[in-house]
C-alpha cells in the first residue's frame, strides 16, 4: 500500500506479462535492483511484493474471477482502493491473454482424437510349449493437438487389451457417453 500509484500498475503489467513463465522470473536480478531503489524497497520486501501479486493473479485465474471481483476481494484482503483498482485493470487488459497461454502451454492439454486402428490377435502357445487360445486387442489412437506446434503435434498411443481389460475399456466409454447425452 506504500507504493507510488503511478509505478503500481507498470510493475503490475509486467508480472501478468510475464506470469504464464513458470520457469522464468519476471525481472532479473538487474531489474529487481533498479526497482529497489525506484520503489525504496529492500530486496526482502520487492520479493514478497513479486511474490504476492503473482499469488493474487494465480488466483484470480484459479477461482476465474471478473476484475471486478478481483478488486473487491483484494479490498477486503486489506488493499487501498488504488492499488485494488490497478490490478483490476490490468486484469482485464491481460487476463483473456493469459488465461490462453496458460491453455496453449498446459501439460495435460487435451489432445484430439484423430483416428483409432485395432487389430484382433489370438495367442495360441506360450514359451513353455503349453497351449492356450488368449485373445488380445491391439489398438493404436492417433492424437494430435487442437493447434500443432511443429512436428511434435501428432501423438500415437500403442495399446494391447486381453479381454477384461478392453470390456473395462469400452464401460469407461460408455458412462462418459452417457454422461455427455445428458449434458446434451
Amino acid at each position: 500500500n506504500r507504493l507510488d500509484a503511478s509505478r503500481f500498475p507498470l510493475l503490475l503489467q509486467r508480472l501478468a506479462a510475464r506470469l504464464h513463465l513458470k520457469a522464468e522470473r519476471p525481472f532479473n536480478q538487474a531489474e529487481e535492483a533498479q526497482l529497489c531503489e525506484l520503489l525504496s524497497l529492500e530486496e526482502h520486501a520487492l520479493s514478497l511484493l513479486l511474490g504476492a501479486c503473482s499469488y493474487a493473479f494465480r488466483q484470480a485465474i484459479a477461482k476465474n474471477c471478473s476484475a471486478s471481483k478481483l478488486c473487491a476481494e483484494l479490498v477486503k484482503a486489506g488493499f487501498d482502493t488504488d492499488k485494488a483498482e490497478s490490478f483490476a485493470t490490468v486484469w482485464r487488459e491481460t487476463a483473456p491473454q493469459f488465461v490462453q497461454q496458460l491453455k496453449d502451454r498446459a501439460a495435460i492439454a487435451p489432445l484430439h482424437l484423430q483416428a483409432v486402428d485395432w487389430r484382433l490377435q489370438c495367442t495360441t502357445a506360450t514359451s513353455e510349449g503349453a497351449r492356450v487360445q488368449e485373445p488380445h486387442c491391439l489398438m493404436q489412437l492417433q492424437l494430435c493437438e487442437p493447434k500443432p506446434q511443429g512436428p511434435d503435434g501428432r501423438r500415437s498411443v500403442h495399446m494391447q487389451l486381453d479381454e477384461a481389460q478392453l470390456e473395462g475399456l469400452l464401460h469407461t466409454l460408455d458412462a462418459a457417453q452417457a454422461q455427455l447425452d445428458r449434458l446434451a
